[in-house]
């Protein structure tokens, strides 16, 4: 196994490092599986990984517990994570308490990295650094011994992260990075090279896209004994500012073929980077991010719409936020990348292509833009992702019902991020809002101000509506609490079939 510093720290990182929210578990009580999963950690452990990456709500809440048992059943050392999230800790206070809680979890006295979780825009991070938000609970937590460094991860625009990185506050950051994105977030390399902090990347295969399409994307390796993922995460490799690079390994096949990328130093360096970049800039089709296409003269943010609609062209059969339907998918992951680059969800759904086709002309690539950003926003009002969307489905679901309870079930992000959008929408609510939760631990905690009650509680407020806000869970959580339709409370699910989720985190 390679290692390398983690920019100032002075740490060494293994080149793979193991992300945890891709174990195969049956369902949340699945323990058989949480023990495999604690296995293969351990297993990677022995081949030479030492950064293990986790977060709370990782494969299906269990990914704490499972790094908890793998700690127990073996020797040797690594370096932990937690994180921290602006959308669901919101304070200092917040914050701190999540450490703490996840240090319980995984039954540690301190980690060595915490991170300002899933960042989306600059706007957000000042938000962040505020006077008692959650990077003063870091810091607390940091004075406490209880974290070693403070880091962030992000999806943002690439713009949005080197003025991020600029601010000098942070020591390392996770980002996206592979063979789709690389030349737009190669700038982020660069500054995350001059103010000499560390770098992690995640996706590296684009979420399995790469090695699933292994006839468009062959042409990288550089010798046949090679795999396709061996090849792009040396790729990555070969860039000097990334220290490790995140696999969500599920199974001892791909730990092996992973680790087995990183053995010999000399397979990494400019040779490989020149060599994929010739590769990829030839691909048919394919949106490099070069961004020559901007400056439309409608403001339509042609190169983030293009590059996400780069995952249209491929074969994906890996779920993803509990989703199946290869059409679906593909969706999931063009509106996932095109929302990590925007500052705001657009408007409405509404084309604004006035057809001058300057775009085109100036793209290296000679794509067919124009007919593309037909589909782009097509999809957006299928799949409800403009903010006019969201109005007219909750005007269709609470605001035209004039209810005077309404129950939003689960607590967290989604019903967080729902609350928020209706009072943007309509102002002040018209009913008495109420937060149910089947998990009896957040009981008399508040969400948006608003007091969690458990699911027991449904039979005595009896709303009159009950708004399923979660994406992931929705028919699980139909299932659980249809029952009480049978009192007259009217359950209704925010998302419908062809709905992308409503926030990505």
């Amino acid at each position: 196994m390679l290692y390398r510093t983690f920019g100032r720290t002075g740490i060494q990182l293994s080149a793979l490092g193991f992300g945890t929210n891709r174990f195969v578990l049956r369902n949340i009580n699945d323990e058989a599986g949480v023990h495999d999963a604690a296995d293969l950690i351990c297993k990677a452990l022995d081949l030479g990984v030492n950064y293990v990456d986790t977060a709370y709500t990782y494969s299906l809440k269990r990914a704490e517990d499972i790094v908890r048992i793998a700690i127990k059943k073996t020797d040797k050392k690594c370096h932990l994570t937690t994180k921290v999230s602006y959308f669901e800790d919101r304070t200092a206070y917040g914050a701190l308490k999540r450490i703490e809680k996840s240090l319980e979890n995984m039954n540690v006295d301190k980690v060595t990295f915490c991170y300002m979780w899933a960042i989306k825009t600059y706007d957000e991070f000042r938000k962040i650094m505020k006077s008692g938000g959650i990077y003063e609970g870091a810091v607390e937590a940091q004075k406490r011994g209880l974290v070693d460094y403070i880091c962030f991860s992000t999806h943002a625009d690439s713009k949005d992260i080197i003025k991020i990185i600029d601010e000098g506050i942070f020591d390392g950051v996770i980002i996206s990075y592979n063979l789709m994105n690389y030349v737009d977030m190669d700038n982020v390399l660069n500054a995350a090279g001059k103010k000499n902090i560390g770098v992690i990347t995640m996706n590296s295969l684009g979420g399995g896209i790469i090695p699933q399409n292994s006839g468009y994307f062959d042409s990288i390796k550089m010798s046949g004994n090679e795999t396709i993922s061996q090849a792009a995460l040396k790729f990555i490799y070969s860039h000097r500012e990334v220290t490790t690079i995140l696999s969500g390994m599920s199974n001892i096949n791909e730990l092996k073929e992973n680790v087995d990328s990183f053995i010999n130093k000399s397979d990494f360096g400019i040779e490989r980077i020149n060599y994929a970049d010739k590769k990829v800039k030839q691909m048919d089709k394919f949106c490099t991010s070069c961004s020559y296409c901007e400056g439309c003269p409608a403001g339509i943010p042609i190169s983030k719409f293009m590059k996400g609609y780069n995952n249209k062209y491929f074969n994906d059969n890996i779920p993803i936020f509990n989703r199946n339907d290869p059409e679906t998918i593909k969706n999931i992951k063009m509106f996932k990348s095109i929302s990590a680059g925007l500052d705001k969800l657009p408007e409405n759904s509404e084309n604004p292509c006035i057809h001058c086709l300057r775009c085109e002309k100036m793209c290296t690539q000679k794509l067919p833009i124009t007919e593309k950003l037909s589909e782009i926003y097509e999809l957006m009002k299928k799949c409800c992702f403009s903010l006019e969307d969201k109005k007219t489905r909750m005007y269709k679901l609470i605001k035209s019902k004039n209810y005077t309870k309404v129950g939003f079930y689960p607590s967290g992000r989604y019903t967080s991020m729902v609350i928020g959008l209706y009072k943007s929408f309509f102002g002040d609510m018209e009913f008495t809002p109420y937060i149910f939760d089947s998990d009896n631990t957040l009981k008399g905690t508040k969400n948006n101000g608003i007091e969690v009650l458990s699911s027991k509680d449904i039979e005595i407020v009896r709303p009159d509506c009950i708004v399923i806000s979660n994406y992931i869970h929705s028919e699980e959580i139909y299932s659980e609490i249809k029952d009480y339709e049978e009192l007259g409370i009217k359950i209704v699910k925010l998302h419908e079939e062809h709905d992308v989720p409503w926030t990505f985190q």
